[in-house]
């Protein structure tokens, strides 16, 4: 979470080596022996609360009150190094306690809102580190707070866990109103940043539950199941084995050759009766024809597959509109509003494989979209 600090020496020990040995008088005449006591005494303060030390951070704040001031490289306050030291000790009593005696609410409630260098916070870093505890901490000292705020890159705390396989921070987040459908600056949505960390079996808390009807016939039920998981087991897929780049191609030509008919059989046959597994199929193959087009050096082939990438997310949000009474219409509605804006943001920075028309038509879609989400 927060950066290493590098500290100067002594002939005994170093400020570190005073700091785990927990040896607060000892340090703090340990800094009046440097050269540049003032700036060895913010970087040890950090390491203290880094490390869970807190006495040395006490006796650290008794020669220095402005140290509640410090922040690192990164822009990063306080908070981040006593979140990191509070996750080593697992003493969340202990470590609250220690913050509420030297640090007044009203400081807390601004280093909480306060953004690091990439305009995270630490409740973005926390959730990164699947800290739930601490989450409901700082949501108790700021009700007020935005768990959908996305930093500089349009990251959530739920993208945070999400990229970090944290499936404790990741649960936390969805009861607390975490938005699934939000979708960073590269056009990605938390489900896409579990597959990035490997966790596959995250994806599915992290896309809107599907409407049974009462009246479908069970056996029904359990084949659509059946035939959708099967085509998620082959989209999602990994090489057991290192590829060549002529095998990596053909490995996955094949795969979106098979699970293109998988899904598109099963739209075909759910359309009517569970319209939003239908919807969730063409994300998926929205999805599948997008992550091919990598794999594409022909510029006509990444054309047409850009244009299918989008048709099939385009069917999604008009089918999604038309059944737009059922229950859980409007988070796929946004689902599918979303991969729209995930195609373009992903094409358009290639804007050389597409007609310019079209960019120019698509360039002027992404900015409608990205202002209604």
């Amino acid at each position: 979470m927060a950066a290493e600090t590098s500290l100067p020496t002594s002939l005994s020990l170093t400020g570190e080596e005073y700091v785990q040995q927990d040896k607060p008088k000892e340090l703090l005449a340990w800094i009046k022996m440097q050269n540049n006591p003032k700036t060895c005494l913010q970087k040890l303060f950090l390491y203290s609360l880094r490390y869970g030390k807190w006495n040395c951070a006490t006796e650290l704040l008794k020669s220095d009150e402005s140290l509640l001031q410090t922040h690192d490289g990164m822009k990063q306050n306080i908070l981040f190094y006593w979140a990191d030291g509070m996750q080593r000790n697992k003493n969340v009593k202990e470590a609250t306690k220690w913050l509420s005696e030297h640090v007044c609410l009203e400081a807390i409630k601004r280093m909480i809102n306060e953004a690091n260098e990439e305009g995270s916070t630490i409740f973005h870093a926390v959730a990164l580190t699947g800290q739930c505890e601490l989450l409901q901490w700082i949501l108790d000292k700021c009700p007020e707070l935005d768990i959908n705020k996305g930093n500089n890159y349009g990251y959530t705390a739920l993208h945070k866990a999400s990229r970090n396989g944290q499936k404790n921070s990741i649960v936390w987040l969805l009861e607390h109103q975490a938005d699934i459908s939000a979708i960073t600056v590269n056009g990605d949505r938390a489900e896409h940043e579990v597959l990035k960390h490997g966790s596959i079996e995250l994806i599915p808390y992290l896309q809107p539950p599907i409407y049974w009807p009462d009246n479908l016939n069970s056996d029904t039920k359990i084949s659509f199941q059946a035939k959708y998981d099967r085509a998620q087991t082959i989209r999602l897929s990994f090489p057991n084995k290192r590829l060549s780049e002529n095998e990596a191609i053909e490995y996955h030509s094949k795969k979106l050759s098979l699970c293109c008919v998988e899904y598109e059989t099963l739209v075909i046959q759910s359309m009517h009766s569970v319209p939003q597994l239908a919807i969730a199929c063409l994300l998926a193959l929205s999805d599948a024809m997008l992550s091919h087009s990598s794999w594409m050096n022909n510029i006509d082939v990444r054309r047409a597959i850009y244009r299918q990438s989008m048709g099939y997310a385009a069917a999604a949000c008009t089918m999604a509109v038309k059944h737009f009474n059922l229950v859980n219409a409007l988070s796929w509605q946004k689902q599918s509003s979303s991969q729209q804006i995930r195609v373009l943001a992903q094409v358009l920075p290639s804007s050389e494989a597409i007609p310019s028309e079209l960019c120019k038509t698509w360039s002027k879609l992404l900015t409608k979209l990205r202002q209604n989400a």
